[in-house]
């Protein structure tokens, strides 16, 4: 059921969504676990203004690691792979490969994040909703003020 502006065979070009680049420390990527912490897979979470990993304008919020200097990381936690990172001699290069997900699954898991935040704050505003709505009320159905 793939949409026909699809080339066929979509999930052929997974290797067209692989990054490649050469960082060395401090490489000014902030990770999150893809999943539980527990499971494996690391993805970027943030790239700070000014650090390597943003001036090489290469990678992007969501990237999935996929390696470090050829060892394979997709299958290791978030923590073993701060570990190996930071076990790593700081004079080294590191080439990283990154992974980029199809843009639709990228967007469906930004919007799912996306609609997680909204049910969070939106508990605290229905309340201000409501007492702007009550606000907005004609004042002829309103009780006439109470004369004192």
């Amino acid at each position: 059921s793939s949409p026909e502006n699809e080339p066929a065979g979509g999930g052929d070009n997974a290797s067209s969504n692989l990054i490649n680049v050469t960082l060395s420390k401090p490489m000014g990527i902030i990770f999150e676990p893809i999943g539980d912490p527990q499971e494996c897979g690391v993805r970027i979470l943030d790239l700070p203004r000014g650090g390597k990993a943003y001036l090489s304008q290469e990678l992007k919020v969501g990237d999935e690691l996929f390696s470090i200097n050829d060892t394979k990381m997709s299958n290791l936690t978030f923590y073993e792979i701060l570990e190996f990172i930071s076990e790593e001699d700081d004079q080294n290069q590191f080439n990283l490969i990154f992974q980029r997900q199809d843009t639709k699954e990228m967007k469906a898991a930004m919007g799912r994040r996306f609609r997680n935040l909204i049910k969070r704050s939106a508990s605290s505003n229905t309340t201000k909703i409501a007492e702007q709505r009550d606000d907005a009320v004609p004042s002829s159905t309103a009780p006439p003020p109470a004369q004192g």
